[in-house]
């Protein structure tokens, strides 16, 4: 035998060794060879280390372990792929909620007028209600003079058809006209264009 190699510091014969250093055969008593390599504090040292041949019937565990690796990266990797689309989703969708004005689409009420027995659907914008309302607020000599400066032609759509004052609704078909002719009126919706006289 060659001696030994230390693996954990010890003293031997008063002498230190190292993990690593060499520890000759005669310095370590023969009774306590077996104890101390037991415990971890020396191997025995050989000129080259020994080839351990491939155990019989593990080249088949090895390659079932290869093809599950193998695959384990392919589901890995689609997963990464689809976690990328996830993301780019999500920060598309937060660019776009950090602007409101690119993906807001005009809500539209639809309110439906009676008209020559039948009902008329008319698509109107927020605004065009809460134009509608206040006017109805006012008086008749108020809102005459109200309709006179409208343009939006769904709001006079719904005086001329909602408000039972026969001048407002007088000035508001008049005003619609006025605004079909000038080509002035803001859009309700396409239903709505040409309609003042309803």
């Amino acid at each position: 035998m060659n001696g030994y190699t230390c693996i954990k510091a010890l003293v031997l014969g008063g002498v230190g060794y190292t993990a690593g250093s060499n520890i000759p055969a005669e310095a370590v008593l023969p009774g306590r060879v077996r104890a101390l390599i037991k415990q971890g504090y020396i191997s025995p040292a050989t000129d080259e280390p020994a080839p351990v041949p491939a155990p019989e019937g593990h080249t088949e565990a090895i390659a079932e372990l290869q093809e599950q690796i193998a695959r384990l990266h392919a589901e890995a990797e689609a997963v990464q792929a689809e976690l990328q689309q996830v993301i780019s989703e999500r920060d598309e969708l937060k660019g776009r909620l950090e602007s409101p004005e690119e993906h807001t689409d005009p809500v539209k009420l639809i309110i439906p007028l009676a008209r020559d027995g039948g009902v008329l659907d008319v698509p109107a914008a927020p605004e065009s209600v809460v134009t509608f309302v206040q006017n109805l607020q006012l008086t008749a000599e108020e809102s005459t003079k109200a309709i006179e400066t409208m343009t939006d032609d769904t709001a006079l759509i719904l005086i001329h058809a909602l408000d039972g004052r026969k001048t407002v609704k007088a000035a508001a078909q008049a005003r619609a006209a006025a605004l079909e002719t000038s080509n002035e009126a803001v859009p309700g919706s396409e239903e709505g264009q040409g309609q003042g006289d309803t």
